[in-house]
């Protein structure tokens, strides 16, 4: 029987490192935003904690259903995309 479920040795080490990207993510933003309200004086300098949950959301959602129809290599070349290619084009502009 526990030859059938058969775990990677080092599954616990993964959530973990994920957990910690996470959580280094949105102390990043948490960080920055003093700065991106003294230089950019936002109206509201919430919204950019606020989209970044926005994002969270949309991308975990959307992420999950295209892996799902069109496989995950695809999935996860197609978010390379959406989110590169803008990235690269603001990046000549700036």
């Amino acid at each position: 029987m526990a030859d059938s479920m058969h775990f990677p040795s080092n599954i616990e080490a993964q959530t973990h490192v994920r957990s910690f990207r996470l959580d280094i993510w949105l102390q990043g933003v948490a960080v920055v935003l003093p700065q991106v309200q003294q230089e950019l004086l936002p109206v509201r300098v919430e919204f950019a904690t606020l989209s970044l949950y926005v994002g969270l959301i949309l991308g975990a959602a959307t992420w999950g259903v295209m892996a799902d129809l069109i496989g995950r290599k695809l999935s996860f070349n197609v978010r390379h995309v959406f989110w590169n290619v803008p990235d690269a084009i603001y990046n000549c502009l700036v």
